[in-house]
């Protein structure tokens, strides 16, 4: 078992060196062993780690804080100080931290809209989750990115008072008028006014255009456009509530992620690969939509799916993106030759390395050698 207090003391003596590219080496270092002895540390051990990554960060050009700061954004026992120093950096740096990091408090968040930049505004905007004490202050200083982009996202809430303003704002600007107009939790009222500026601007442009559509087929249009919406998104609701439900009865498998595939529902896919996985939902998306092969590979083996159910999310993915035929008969023949253990021993490894970051070599170089990375092995003793 990895000892905190003695790994703490080498990196204390280590942490004194002067050389940058040492510096940043020894950065992602301390933060594997930050991540691969988190359940060991207790708040001093903790608070020295914090320390350690901010004097190695401190000094650090820009371009290195960035990519430490991508790091960071995903680590949900992130070191408090550090990431809040980010946050309020650089908007390079601060972005990702900004748009992704769980350990930022909605209070923070308030600190930080009422104070930095649009730039950090529009990080904040399009985070997954967002509270209303903090749209409140995003809705007060924002400009039309920000706005535009908060109320696009579905994540958002809203006070009464943060819809009034947009709302106001939104009769200048028709995308963000469309942004509210397709908002399932636009207040009745608002909405009203919001869907007769709709209408208004398309009977304008039909006009203009010389169409022949009826003023009365325009608003029965509008009309029904909300209603599909609503009911979409109760949809995918409820999908995703059957699809807990199933994970906590123990009842979630490969069978549930055919049946979505079947029916190409790629959220819901997503949604019950991130809990069979513990992974993050946009990490699962990476892996499954844009990451090389061999990373949709270990998810799937490492959870003991069948050939077949992996050649279907291949093909899903074939529909979905540019991926040559070569390349899903090459997967395929790979996952044959994966074995389960190799399989969870690599996943561990992604975890520490990070799906976004690890390329198709190293995937491949830690199966073939039928071994893991120092961050793995380190990984698997924590485990014990």
């Amino acid at each position: 078992m990895l000892n905190c207090a003695e790994i703490l003391d080498e990196l204390q003596t280590l942490s004194s060196t002067k050389s940058s590219e040492n510096r940043r080496q020894l950065l992602h270092r301390v933060t594997d062993l930050f991540e691969i002895t988190s359940q060991e540390q207790d708040e001093n051990h903790r608070n020295a780690f914090d320390q350690i990554m901010d004097r190695l960060a401190n000094e650090l050009e820009e371009s290195v804080r960035a990519e430490f700061s991508e790091r960071l954004a995903d680590m949900s026992n992130a070191p408090r100080a550090t990431t809040h120093k980010f946050a309020v950096d650089s908007i390079a740096v601060a972005r990702p931290v900004l748009q992704r990091s769980k350990i930022l408090s909605d209070e923070f968040l308030v600190k930080v809209a009422k104070t930095q930049s649009q730039d950090h505004l529009l990080a904040i905007s399009s985070r997954e989750d967002i509270a209303t004490k903090v749209t409140d202050v995003l809705v007060e200083r924002g400009n039309g990115d920000v706005l535009k982009t908060v109320s696009s996202n579905k994540g958002a809430n809203f006070s009464r008072q943060g819809f009034e303003k947009l709302a106001k704002h939104a009769d200048q600007d028709t995308k963000l008028n469309s942004n509210l107009h397709e908002r399932s939790d636009t207040p009745a009222d608002l909405l009203k006014v919001i869907k007769e500026r709709v209408s208004t601007k398309i009977k304008t442009e039909a006009r203009e255009a010389g169409l022949d559509i009826s003023d009365r087929e325009i608003d029965r249009t509008v009309d029904v456009k909300s209603i599909d919406i609503e009911m979409s998104d109760n949809k995918l609701e409820a999908a995703f509530q059957e699809i807990e439900y199933l994970h906590n009865r123990k009842q979630l498998d490969e069978r549930v992620i055919m049946h979505y595939v079947k029916l190409n529902k790629v959220d819901e896919i997503i949604y019950a690969l991130s809990l069979l996985t513990s992974i993050d939902q946009k990490t699962v998306r990476h892996g499954l939509l844009t990451a090389e092969l061999p990373a949709l590979a270990v998810m799937c083996k490492a959870n003991g799916f069948q050939r077949s159910t992996f050649a279907s999310l291949l093909q899903l993915r074939e529909n979905l993106s540019e991926i040559k035929s070569s390349q899903i008969i090459e997967a395929i023949r790979r996952y044959e030759g994966l074995d389960l253990s190799t399989a969870q021993r690599v996943m561990r490894f992604l975890k520490v390395r990070g799906i976004k970051e690890a390329t198709s070599e190293e995937i491949d170089a830690e199966a073939d050698k039928g071994s893991v990375s120092d961050e793995a092995k380190a990984a698997d003793e924590s485990a014990k």
